[in-house]
């Protein structure tokens, strides 16, 4: 066979392989790195004692003997998938709340592992001091993946959950940071000075992260252009992160790591709303696969070199070894127990309890970054070979007493320390689950054993799979008040932000309604998490506040009279007030039966409380849109409903094509002429904010009877504006500067003893311009109302050119003057 062919045929016999290897780990309880290792050193063995043949079993050893990469090679086949499918799995409200502990952990443990371990295997080896330190950035990379695996298979906390993948994450971007400028140094390719080095590493670090996250923003608005091209776009998410490892190490100069960490970060903030319904689990699916061949081929890669090296183990490789593995774990422990009490202390993080610590510390398993970094300097001619062969021997040793010490251990360490048991709430909550669950198997299988008449006779049938459910203990009265109110709040609002991503599935909402709902929604979790239903209720009022863009956006308009992305804004916050909306009203009947089986009726009281009050304020909001443009909120209304149509005119199709009705060429012309007509649905119905200024002219009595030059010089000196819900007009006691007409809408003036409402053709604010005195009250508008705004220079030349006009606010002023008096003497 040629080379190619080989190493084709190799990577294909080793990928079966590793598949193989998953139920093995799984029947010895070990986990599967821990199995690649051990599969790695059969393979390499036998290639050093067996020679190749002329058959199957000699091809596969002659395949396995090309599989070498030059030393670049490992960082840039390897490496990209490794950090981005990492970077994907991350919570980051989750991590945003752990940052300081996380930052311990990874970013100031990396520099405080490179210098113990590189002072300390200095002691006892002959290499240079700049080597040991290059050996300690190699060994401060983490391997989360089996530790990951552990915990999740016990049940393990998810803050620690957190914690962990956080470390790996950071770790591995900072570990390989520092990891660069000493190679730089070892190599020849940059001085060794500390100032330089410093600025180098910075350089990696923040440069690294900016093209990171230009990237994949960059990215992710070019998916965001696409629609129902789900291969297309999970295709550009793998494009991602090998061109921005690539541009960041080769076009830049910085670290490619770091770029790939931050590109992974902001595509899981920001892509998942940009991916075409249906996408996300096919990317996340993607990158689960191409995570396991990386981590599968870089550990069996490794592990094949380990007999080799160890044909030239001595004495002092052992030693070495044994150094790095104690040396490591005093680093864990100075971040852990040093530095952490410290940021507990001055309230930069939440205090970690110490069986967390304890579990941290021994759990710092190492695995297929340490062994690519390790490779690529081992393989590099710019590095010296002894160095080399220090580097590889050291690393593999360490990486492999990590998984073949630590990991068996950790197990037994976790069920000692009892952290692979639920909390006593979760404990009631599984409990109260496994109680409805089985009432409700029960209730069905009994319904089909009446249809199909089974069981009759001598011979009943019951069921036999189904454990004895538990009846007093899981009553959810034996949780607390505070639990079970706690518990529901973030099931509910968990169960909003789900409900979102479902209504993008079938089409209801687009991307950009979407993104815009999930960051309220989060806000929610967030609030919930802290504070329970108090925080909740908070970030659902703040969600209903006017955002900064839209703000800005009135501001410009009403200061230099351009619309500008007005209407389009008010637009986006109408439609995502309306899916809101009908998210709450799942939300109630979610909270009414599954939250009530299985929490109990006292919480989902409060809970339906709270949104009650949250769905009457989206209802008054919308009612206000309704009154002020009824056009724009049927059309709303309309869209919604022919993209409920659509989803559910998709869902028979797809019941069809199922049951074998219509054939999948049938079934594929249905559905073009379908997304045809959706497509045709994604354009919003436009918003006509009504401000052109004739227009607002001729629904004011006092200019109606105006001729059209007249109105062209009063035109030039009125502004329209556009007055918001509950928007303060006019301060009381504040000195008068404009007076507004009413065009459209209301306003109302809050007097003292009574307020009046001010409608269309009505004008305020005039008195303090005529008067000279304080504003005599507050002014506050109800509902969306379009304004004429008339400032005081402006006013005197108006009245002065008008005598109509000015009679007619003369005559105005003259009632609420005497409206006035008359409050005042009763």
């Amino acid at each position: 066979m040629t080379d190619i062919a080989s190493i084709v045929f190799g990577v294909a016999c080793l990928l079966a392989a590793f598949s193989l290897l998953l139920p093995v780990a799984r029947a010895f309880n070990l986990p599967h790195t821990v199995a690649l290792a051990l599969f790695g050193i059969l393979i390499g063995t036998i290639l050093i004692s067996v020679g190749g043949t002329a058959n199957v079993p000699g091809d596969l050893l002659r395949a396995l003997q090309y599989l070498r990469l030059p030393s670049d090679g490992y960082l840039y086949v390897f490496l990209p998938p490794l950090l981005f499918a990492a970077g994907l799995g991350i919570d980051l409200r989750r991590l945003t709340d752990e940052i300081g502990p996380v930052i311990i952990l990874a970013v100031v443990a990396v520099l405080i592992c490179s210098v113990v371990v590189g002072l300390a295997v200095s002691l006892v080896s002959d290499v240079s001091l700049v080597a040991c330190l290059l050996l300690g950035a190699i060994v401060a990379t983490t391997d989360s993946a089996a530790v990951l695996a552990i915990f999740r298979d016990l049940g393990a906390p998810k803050r620690l959950l957190v914690l962990v993948e956080g470390e790996s994450i950071f770790n591995d971007a900072a570990a390989i940071a520092f990891f660069s400028v000493l190679f730089s140094i070892i190599a020849g390719t940059s001085s060794p000075g500390i100032g330089e080095g410093l600025f180098t590493f910075l350089k990696g670090l923040i440069g690294g992260g900016l093209i990171g996250y230009v990237f994949a923003r960059a990215f992710t608005v070019a998916i965001a252009r696409m629609r129902d091209a789900v291969l297309a776009e999970v295709t550009l998410s793998v494009a991602l992160a090998y061109v921005t490892f690539y541009v960041a190490e080769a076009n830049f100069g910085v670290s490619g790591v770091i770029a790939v960490v931050s590109a992974s970060m902001t595509f899981a903030s920001f892509g998942r709303t940009s991916l075409s319904p249906g996408a996300w689990d096919l990317l996340a699916g993607t990158w689960r696969l191409l995570d396991f061949w990386a981590t599968s081929l870089i550990f069996v890669l490794a592990a094949m070199i380990v007999p080799q090296a160890f044909l030239a183990y001595q004495t002092g490789d052992i030693l070495i070894v044994l150094v790095t593995f104690v040396a490591t774990l005093l680093a864990r422990f100075i971040g852990l127990y040093g530095l952490m009490p410290l940021l507990t202390a001055t309230g930069i993080a939440e205090p970690v309890p110490g069986d967390y610590k304890k579990v941290i510390l021994w759990g710092g398993l190492r695995g297929a970054v340490t062994i690519a970094l390790a490779l690529a300097v081992s393989e590099s001619p710019l590095i010296p070979t002894e160095i080399g062969r220090f580097i590889l021997v050291s690393a593999t040793g360490y990486v492999l007493a990590t998984l073949l010490v630590q990991a068996p251990t950790l197990r037994t360490l976790m069920r000692f320390l009892r952290m692979d048991m639920l909390t006593p709430s979760e404990q009631r909550i599984k409990a109260r689950v496994l109680e409805v669950s089985q009432r409700r198997v029960r209730d069905q299988v009994a319904k089909i054993a009446k249809e199909l008449e089974l069981g009759k006779g001598d011979r009943p049938m019951g069921l036999t799979v189904l454990p004895s459910a538990a009846q007093s203990d899981s009553a959810p009265s034996q949780m607390s008040s505070k639990d079970r109110l706690q518990v529901a709040i973030l099931a509910v609002a968990s169960r909003e932000n789900e409900i979102y991503f479902e209504y993008l599935q079938k089409g209801l909402v687009s991307r950009r309604i979407l993104q815009i709902l999930i960051a309220h929604s989060g806000r929610m979790i967030d609030g919930a998490m802290s504070d329970g239903i108090e925080g909740y209720q908070k970030a659902a009022i703040a969600g209903l506040r006017w955002r900064w863009p839209l703000r800005f956006a009135l501001w410009v308009q009403r200061r230099f009279g351009v619309e500008m992305d007005l209407s389009r804004l008010l637009a986006e916050r109408f439609e995502a007030l309306l899916m809101e909306e009908i998210a709450i009203r799942e939300l109630l009947n979610f909270s009414n039966s599954t939250i009530q089986e299985l929490i109990g009726n006292d919480p989902v009281q409060e809970i339906c409380q709270a949104l009650d009050s949250r769905l009457e304020s989206l209802i008054g909001a919308l009612e206000a849109v309704e009154l002020q443009f009824p056009d724009f909120a049927h059309a709303l209304y309309q869209r919604y409903l022919d993209r409920a149509a659509l989803g559910f005119e998709e869902n028979q199709y797809h019941r069809q094509l199922a049951q074998s009705v219509i054939s999948p060429e049938v079934y594929e012309e249905l559905e073009r002429e379908r997304r045809a007509r959706h497509k045709a649905l994604e354009v919003r119905p436009s918003l006509n904010l009504g401000l052109e200024l004739s227009r607002m002219l001729a629904t004011v009595p006092a200019f109606s009877e105006l001729d059209e030059e007249t109105l062209s010089k009063v035109a030039r000196q009125l502004r329209p504006r556009l007055g918001l819900p509950g928007e303060r007009l006019i301060a009381k006691g504040k000195k008068g500067r404009k007076m507004f007409f009413i065009a459209s809408g209301a306003v109302q003036v809050h007097l003292p003893g009574h307020p009046v409402k001010l409608t269309k053709g009505d004008f305020v604010g005039e008195m303090a311009l005529i008067t000279d005195q304080p504003r005599n009250a507050d002014v506050i508008v109800d509902g969306y109302c379009h304004l004429l705004v008339l400032d005081r220079n402006d006013f005197q030349r108006l009245i002065r050119n008008l005598p109509e006009l000015k009679a007619q606010i003369e005559s105005k002023v003259a009632e609420r003057l005497i409206a006035r008096r008359e409050d005042l003497g009763s």
